[in-house]
């Protein structure tokens, strides 16, 4: 879920706000444990190494020309994707798929499936960064920032 959550805050319009320890996902709590001591050994040991890569994916997604140029913001139709169950059966009820568009043209897509089964997408062009997508194919708990 921190990364959905993540896509969704560097992908909207504004600046985003970034905590001590989020490039990391360091969890917190209530103060005063809010601000646990960042964890050094673990970080030199390569522990946080994956999520590190994704959160500076993310802020070079954020930086590029294609979402920085505008701040416009375009609600998507979630009625263009399927859900589908985890046996691949297509399912009655729509995907809790968050979809929106940025870029002046609205040519960067992101979607965020926040259901629990897998959903069908347009096509895009390239893929910016994704996790739990595969060929049109958006897992539960994926994100995808594409230019469509």
């Amino acid at each position: 879920m921190f990364i959905q959550e993540l896509t969704i805050l560097m992908t909207m319009p504004g600046t985003p706000c970034l905590y001590y320890g989020t490039e990391i996902a360091l969890e917190g709590e209530n103060d005063p444990y809010n601000r646990r001591p960042m964890p050094w050994r673990d970080i030199d040991a390569g522990k946080y190494q994956s999520v590190s890569a994704d959160v500076k994916r993310l802020v070079e997604i954020r930086k590029s020309s294609v979402l920085a140029s505008s701040a416009e913001l375009v609600w998507g139709d979630s009625a263009t994707c399927s859900s589908r169950d985890p046996g691949g059966t297509e399912k009655d009820q729509p995907a809790r798929l968050i979809h929106y568009r940025r870029g002046h043209d609205g040519r960067c897509g992101i979607f965020i499936n926040a259901g629990d089964s897998e959903a069908e997408l347009p096509s895009c062009r390239e893929v910016l960064f994704a996790r739990k997508y595969d060929e049109g194919r958006l897992k539960a708990g994926g994100v995808l920032v594409a230019i469509m």
